[in-house]
């Protein structure tokens, strides 16, 4: 299910970067995807509700050969919902899901807006280096991807400058690039060490194969 949300949200963001020209069609765009989530919300409520009717109907249409895959497919989809008990911790699930993605937006507009200013770059800038650099961060590279997030993130600049990034403003890209990434990665040990110190004070972690649980 991970990896079909994750299918979705690339195929959404390179439709963003065919059709977004202005920060007009941006607000567009992102009703747009809103709404589609919306959708994908209540079909996937739909799904698990009426799961075994769907799946019969959906059998009795598609040829036998594919119904030992479907069948397959279907039951890993619902063993990996089952950890979901109560309709309350799925609404709970999915908006952390929705106000992490703000709240992480919102972490690159603050961190990238002196640079945003400088270069002229649109608003919307932000949505792009979020993007571009989990993108980067999920093909396999060096440790914290750190080639592969810079050049992601000079990927996101030169689409969102049409391709003309100038030698006067190579370094203030490269400023913005590198500062962006550290400043991340800092959050990032900052607010997950300060979660460590918090739980084990309260003696909520257990360590299980080098990794910790809550």
């Amino acid at each position: 299910m991970e990896k079909v949300i994750d299918f979705l949200l690339v195929i959404f963001f390179f439709t963003l970067i065919v059709i977004i020209e202005s920060e007009e069609e941006m607000l567009s765009y992102l009703f747009v995807t809103s709404a589609a989530v919306i959708i994908s919300i209540i079909t996937f409520i739909l799904y698990i509700k009426y799961n075994k009717k769907l799946i019969s109907f959906v059998r009795s249409i598609v040829p036998a050969k594919f119904n030992k895959l479907l069948s397959e497919i279907n039951h890993e989809a619902i063993n990996g919902m089952a950890y979901f008990k109560t309709k309350n911790q799925i609404a709970k699930s999915l908006a952390l899901l929705i106000v992490g993605w703000i709240v992480m937006i919102g972490i690159y507009y603050i961190l990238s807006y002196p640079f945003i200013n400088q270069l002229n770059l649109p608003n919307y800038a932000a949505i792009y280096f979020f993007v571009f650099s989990a993108i980067a961060l999920s093909l396999p590279s060096a440790p914290a991807g750190i080639g592969t997030v810079h050049y992601g993130l000079y990927l996101a600049v030169q689409i969102l400058m049409d391709g003309d990034v100038s030698n006067s403003q190579i370094d203030l890209v490269a400023a913005l690039i590198i500062s962006l990434h550290f400043l991340l990665v800092m959050l990032d040990i900052i607010i997950g060490g300060a979660i460590l110190l918090i739980y084990r004070q309260k003696g909520n972690i257990k360590f299980i194969n080098n990794r910790f649980f809550l």
